[in-house]
């Protein structure tokens, strides 16, 4: 992954695919009275800047994600999408909008 540390397009476009959305992702993001507000979402002051800031910072290994705990957590993601996905099909179904 380190490699990939610079590529957003690379990223973004992985992510898109793994997440299953119909838009993209972008380095610039919009900046709303809400943004950076503390218990709404990222309090941090970097979010307020309205693109990524890229800051380099020592990696904890302590905290890697072993392969079966990330294994787990894919094969939860996508039981989950495919239940959405089944429920979105069966409200289609009775004419109603997910």
């Amino acid at each position: 992954m380190q490699k990939y540390w610079m590529d957003s397009p690379t990223i973004f476009s992985l992510l898109q695919e793994f997440l299953g959305t119909k838009t993209g992702f972008s380095e610039q993001y919009k900046v709303t009275a809400t943004t950076g507000m503390r218990g709404i979402g990222d309090s941090s002051e970097q979010i307020k800047a309205g693109h990524l800031v890229r800051q380099t910072r020592p990696l904890d290994r302590a905290r890697e994600i072993s392969p079966d705990l990330v294994a787990a957590a894919e094969q939860s993601y996508q039981n989950c999408r495919q239940a959405l996905q089944a429920r979105c099909y069966s409200l289609a179904s009775l004419g109603l909008s997910c």
